[in-house]
């Protein structure tokens, strides 16, 4: 079966992420959502992550 064949469809969103900065450490969180729907079974379903990225500064672990 190639892809797009089936009946069942998905849509993702991945949000803009939100960055916060805290001296030599920043984390961004960023939201996604995965949405199936089948029309003609009349179903559907929705999945939701949320991602996390942590970063700190080359000098704070010790490299420079």
């Amino acid at each position: 079966m190639k892809m797009g064949a089936s009946d069942f469809k998905t849509k993702h969103v991945i949000t803009s992420p939100v960055v916060t900065i805290n001296r030599d450490k920043a984390i961004a969180e960023t939201n996604a959502i995965v949405v199936g729907d089948n029309a003609v079974l009349g179903v559907g379903c929705e999945g939701h992550a949320r991602f996390y990225d942590m970063w700190r500064s080359a000098t704070a672990c010790g490299r420079s």
